[in-house]
């Protein structure tokens, strides 16, 4: 277990419900035994205004 490693997945969205909302931002690390690597991380342009809470919430504005 020492040398896992795992894939961590982020997503940030517009809202809660999957059927209307979009991602906004991805964002990934591995992580190796005990060790985090340096993360990434890309803005999404949703093709759609992003709702106040949505920004305020992931802090995009």
């Amino acid at each position: 277990m020492s040398q896992a490693r795992f894939l961590v997945i982020d997503t940030e969205t517009t809202g809660t419900n999957p059927l209307e909302d979009t991602i906004v931002e991805v964002s990934a690390m591995w992580v190796v035994g005990h060790e985090i690597t340096p993360a990434f991380s890309s803005l999404v342009n949703p093709q759609c205004p992003i709702p106040p809470q949505s920004s305020g919430v992931r802090r995009i504005i």
